[in-house]
């Protein structure tokens, strides 16, 4: 029961890492392309203006911004895969231990700091 409870909770970690990566990169090829992401009209503007909203200026602003942040951009899906990684071996970790009945506290606790420092990162 707890194993099952603990694998439910690193899935849906995982899926949130894994939809923040989908989104990411929907965003980024949006701003590289100026094709429009936007499901949504803007004040009494006709739906078939939506074109219209295109985030370049974004991507604009961003490539023109301070090299950290320039880098800490480009390092978002890096660290989310890093971070879908990192559940991951936690699941199977925590299998290991269910199926062994014994837990090795020293490598637990250095996967949840190296967890930590994953999410840290953003």
């Amino acid at each position: 029961m707890i194993l099952m409870e603990v694998q439910r909770n690193l899935d849906a970690k995982k899926d949130i890492a894994e939809r923040a990566l989908a989104n990411y990169t929907e965003f980024k090829n949006a701003l590289e392309t100026g094709q429009p992401i936007f499901n949504y009209t803007f004040g009494k503007e006709p739906i078939k203006n939506n074109y219209l909203i295109a985030p370049v200026p974004m991507f604009h602003n961003a490539l023109n911004s301070s090299e950290e942040l320039r880098q800490s951009i480009r390092s978002i899906p890096e660290n989310l895969l890093n971070l879908v990684k990192q559940l991951s071996h936690l699941k199977t970790e925590a299998l290991t231990a269910w199926s062994t009945r014994r837990v090795d506290t020293t490598l637990l606790h250095d996967e949840c700091v190296r967890l930590s420092e994953l999410c840290r990162q953003f």
